[in-house]
């Protein structure tokens, strides 16, 4: 029992820890409040995939998918996403991590939490692409519920990041979740227009 309230104590800090993204009441949304709207989403477009997953392990992959930052802290896709040797070093500060986690809790527990991060990360099965679909459309739902005056000072950031939906390759696999991201851009495109931005001029 030690063991595990010892792993709990570390896995906590995962309810304050904050993400780049800001909600629209001027706070920024947390990794443990991302992973809660991923798992939702989950189960909602679960039963509508042309291809069916295991659920069950979808959840478990989500749960442990960022539990690494309880250690590390959350990094920033755009910090990465260009940049070869930070994405290297972000992911040895990751694995080394689990590692530590693993140690805690033993082999049992502790193997599977590993593995489910490590399929997660190679994207290579149907449940850890899914998981990681929902990932990127968690994000860019959140930045469409943004207000007109947020928009209006983010303008190029919206084009270039978000109505561009180059994020489409995580996803365009599954036609459900492609009209998700497909609804996400018309709300950003709106959201754009109502805050007297002519997306045009982004392109």
């Amino acid at each position: 029992m030690n063991k595990i309230i010892e792993f709990l104590e570390i896995a906590q800090k995962l309810k304050a820890e904050e993400r780049i993204i800001q909600l629209p009441n001027g706070r920024r949304e947390t990794v443990g409040s991302h992973c809660w709207m991923m798992s939702l989403m989950a189960m909602l477009l679960a039963p509508h995939l042309k291809n069916p997953i295991n659920l069950e392990r979808v959840l478990k992959i989500i749960t442990v998918h960022d539990l690494a930052e309880s250690m590390v802290h959350d990094t920033p896709l755009h910090s990465t996403c260009n940049d070869c040797d930070a994405k290297a070093a972000k992911d040895i500060m990751e694995n080394t991590a689990m590692e530590k986690l693993r140690d805690i809790l033993g082999d049992d527990f502790g193997d599977e939490i590993v593995e489910l991060f490590h399929e997660y990360n190679a994207a290579e099965t149907y449940d850890a692409k899914f998981a990681k679909a929902i990932d990127k459309l968690d994000a860019d739902f959140q930045v469409s519920c943004h207000d007109v005056e947020y928009i209006k000072q983010w303008g190029d950031v919206y084009w270039k990041m978000y109505v561009q939906m180059f994020k489409k390759k995580y996803y365009e696999h599954e036609p459900i979740l492609m009209e998700l991201g497909n609804a996400i851009r018309e709300r950003i495109l709106n959201r754009m227009i109502d805050a007297g931005l002519n997306p045009d001029d982004y392109k």
